[in-house]
C-alpha cells in the first residue's frame, strides 16, 4: 500500500511540473465550470415587468357628491396591484376636459376617465360604473397602448361585475 501511495504521489508531482497538464487538468475545468454556472444557473425570482397606467379622473362638475365619488374611484384604482406592482396611478384632475386631453396628446398621461354628473346615481341604482374613457394612441409603442386600453377595459368591466 505504501508503494502504491509513493508511486501515485510521484506521478502527481511529475504531471504538475508540465504547464500544459496543469492548464488542462486544473485551470480549464474551473473556467468551464464557472462559465456554465454563469450561463445556465437559475436566476432569482424577478418581478414581472408591468406598466403603470397613468390616469386622470375628471368629474364633469365640481359637486361634492361627484368629487367624493371620483376620489373613491381614484383611491380604488391606485390600490390595485398585479404581480406585486401597481396597475394604475390615478389622479383626480382639477382642470377642463380639453386640458386633460391635451395632456393625453402630449404623452404626459396614458388615459383620461371622464365621470359624468349622473355616475354616482347610476352606481347606486345598478352598481355599474358610468364613465367615458380616452386612451392615448399613436405612440411609437403600440404594445403599451393596447396594455393601457386592456387594463382599463378589464378594470371597468370587472368592477361592475364584482360589485353586483
Amino acid at each position: 500500500m505504501r508503494a502504491l501511495k509513493a508511486v501515485f504521489t510521484k506521478e502527481v508531482k511529475l504531471s504538475f511540473r508540465k504547464k500544459a497538464v496543469l492548464f488542462w487538468g486544473m485551470i480549464f475545468p474551473l473556467m468551464l465550470l464557472t462559465l456554465l454556472v454563469v450561463l445556465f444557473a437559475p436566476k432569482g425570482e424577478q418581478p414581472a415587468l408591468t406598466k403603470v397606467v397613468e390616469v386622470y379622473l375628471l368629474p364633469e362638475e365640481k359637486s361634492r357628491e361627484l368629487l367624493n365619488y371620483t376620489r373613491v374611484m381614484a383611491e380604488y384604482m391606485s390600490n390595485l396591484t398585479t404581480d406585486g406592482g401597481k396597475l394604475f396611478e390615478a389622479t383626480v384632475y382639477d382642470g377642463t376636459l380639453d386640458a386633460a386631453l391635451e395632456a393625453l396628446r402630449n404623452g404626459t398621461i396614458d388615459a383620461v376617465v371622464f365621470i359624468p354628473k349622473d355616475a354616482p346615481r347610476v352606481f347606486e341604482e345598478s352598481l355599474a360604473i358610468k364613465a367615458k374613457v380616452y386612451v392615448l394612441t399613436g405612440t411609437p409603442n403600440p404594445t403599451e397602448e393596447r396594455l393601457s386600453r386592456l387594463s382599463l377595459s378589464i378594470f371597468f368591466n370587472s368592477s361592475s361585475t364584482y360589485a353586483r
